[in-house]
């Protein structure tokens, strides 16, 4: 918990915390280590001094024995007799002040010290071995001509304490070396991240509007390299976003001002007629431009959208259930012209926005409605394939000559001798939908050498 909390907090302080744990980690497995390599020297010396001590302590019995036997060979060693000279035992006794032995002669003890536990009867061993009980470490040596068995021992809370002490002064240096380098590691990291506080201060230096200075790579540390480019794409973004509220803005001055006064006049018009049945066509003028004002926020509106609209997480589109909406909306409109609206073929799936796919083919249709002839024919055919499909809008219109069908997606541009009102926004709506859903939209004649035009989408 600790290190999310600094990292949120404190970048500097973030990364020395982590570096301290690396450390401290280090200086654990080091510790180990060195107590386990400590031990191992301090445990085989004792063990040695332990064995040297009951070696010595057989030697002197087994002399003081021999002597004892030629002094007096009708008398044999025993318990009730001492085994050791008394400078000896004053000896062994002071040995003993942090051991302990035992002697054992004829299945009992002849001599022992005040110290260690309660040992169990030895069986004889040579050479000698080690055993623990208690706390306690001990050896057992027999005598080669059947004489005592000898057993010294030794507390390993006196080892461990040596343990401990020798491997303490062996990590105080450490320790003091890694307070050091945690030092300089710090201060390497403040000085290391003086790059983003002159990151920082660049980005403040920044107008808070577009255009925006783009940051250049090579002048930031590698480590940066990723951030600056993030920034340059969000630059990026926010400079077309706002290009587009500016051709927003004046698409929609220049396009309503005009229809905004004929509004103005055609109201004043009619408030003023004082007849009752030329105030009706008056008013119905008025409705009329009313509608085509309406038709024409509709599309700038639309074309806003699609320039504009976030790309989510694709999901597949059915065109032919878009078309079931559009031919709802579009059936009335054709009707009262005459003109047949027609579906053929399968069904295609576009990957995208719906909503994009929805303005896509209800411009084209509304388009190809608008210049096909009264009692004419549209029809729009999907053909899917493997990886996309194609889909086409064909009418009976005039048609468009090349020249023509190479500036049709402009926006606001009309065909010469038009005879339907428009915006001359149709097309350019469908191009950026298509842009929008990864399509491909291109105008050709009609495959049968009719008039008309037809539109091919590809996706």
């Amino acid at each position: 918990m600790l290190v999310p909390l600094l990292t949120r907090r404190s970048l500097t302080l973030g990364l020395a915390l982590r570096a301290l744990l690396v450390v401290l980690l280090g200086m654990a497995l080091i510790s180990a280590a060195a107590g386990a390599a400590v031990s191992g020297v301090v445990n085989r010396g004792f063990d040695a001094q332990l064995r040297m001590g009951a070696h010595m302590l057989i030697s002197l019995m087994s002399e003081e024995m021999a002597a004892r036997r030629a002094a007096t060979p009708q008398r044999p060693p025993s318990c009730d007799r001492p085994l050791l000279s008394p400078e000896d035992r004053e000896a062994f006794s002071d040995f003993a002040r942090w051991r302990m032995f035992r002697v054992w002669y004829g299945g009992r003890v002849c001599w022992t010290s005040q110290t260690g536990p309660d040992l169990p009867a030895p069986q004889r061993a040579r050479p000698g071995r080690f055993a623990k009980i208690g706390g306690w470490r001990y050896y057992t040596l027999s005598a080669s001509d059947g004489g005592p068995v000898v057993q010294v021992g030794e507390d390993m809370h006196v080892r461990r304490r040596i343990v401990m002490r020798v491997a303490a002064e062996l990590i105080a240096p450490f320790l003091l070396i890694a307070a050091l380098l945690m030092a300089v590691l710090f201060q390497g990291l403040r000085a290391g991240l003086k790059g983003l506080d002159a990151f920082s201060a660049r980005l403040a230096a920044q107008n808070d509007r577009p255009p925006f200075d783009m940051l250049r790579e090579r002048d930031w540390p590698r480590e940066l390299h990723p951030l600056a480019g993030s920034v340059n794409r969000l630059f990026a973004r926010i400079e077309a976003g706002a290009q587009r509220e500016r051709r927003f803005i004046d698409m929609a001055a220049h396009q309503l001002r005009t229809p905004l006064a004929a509004l103005s006049i055609e109201a004043q018009l009619a408030a003023r007629e004082g007849d009752a049945r030329a105030r009706g066509g008056r008013l119905a003028g008025l409705n009329a431009s009313v509608r085509r004002v309406a038709a024409l926020v509709d599309q700038l509106l639309a074309l806003a959208y699609v320039e504009a609209a976030p790309r989510g997480p694709e999901q597949a589109v059915s065109a032919r259930a878009v078309l079931s909406e559009i031919f709802a909306d579009q059936a009335p409109v054709a009707a009262r012209r005459g003109v047949e609206l027609s579906l053929e073929g399968g069904d295609v799936h576009a990957r995208g926005d719906a909503r994009a796919l929805h303005l896509l083919l209800a411009n084209l249709i509304d388009n190809a409605v608008k210049h096909a002839p009264d009692g004419g024919e549209v029809v729009i055919a999907l053909h899917p394939h493997a990886g996309g499909g194609v889909a086409t809008v064909v009418d009976s219109g005039p048609g468009l000559s090349d020249a023509d069908k190479a500036r049709a997606f402009e926006r606001f541009w009309r065909a010469p001798g038009a005879r339907q009102a428009g915006s001359g926004l149709g097309l350019a709506i469908a191009a950026e939908a298509a842009a929008a859903l990864g399509a491909r939209i291109r105008l050709r004649d009609r495959d049968d050498g009719l008039s008309g035009l037809c539109v091919e989408v590809r996706f």
